[in-house]
């Protein structure tokens, strides 16, 4: 469950998708009251606890700011290959040059 707060960005999916897990775990004999309290323990950490990984919604986006307060709304998707980690790195190693090059970084006000 904890994965489908992850991946989904906007709360009716997550709802929906919760939905389906419990229904999935149910029909596997897990007992009602566990996947109950799970399920609530998810939908409460949803986008405090369980920040979802992409396409965040401006609601969401209000509770993460960078240091300065400003929203950053691009992000570098690349298909996982050899060098990703290599890329990884290299991003994380020079942060602090490459956040400054407003080619790379968009701020919204």
């Amino acid at each position: 469950m904890v994965r489908a707060a992850r991946i989904t960005s906007e709360r009716n999916d997550f709802l929906d998708e919760i939905e389906l897990i419990s229904k999935l775990f149910n029909g596997r004999g897990y007992p009602v009251s566990l996947i109950e309290e799970i399920a609530l323990e998810v939908i409460e950490g949803w986008s405090v606890k369980y920040v979802p990984l992409l396409g965040e919604t401006q609601q969401i986006l209000s509770r993460h700011r960078g240091d300065d307060g400003q929203h950053f709304t691009r992000a570098l998707v690349i298909q996982y290959n050899h060098a990703s980690q290599e890329i990884k790195d290299l991003i994380k190693n020079n942060w602090k040059m490459l956040k400054f090059n407003q080619d790379i970084v968009q701020k919204n006000r």
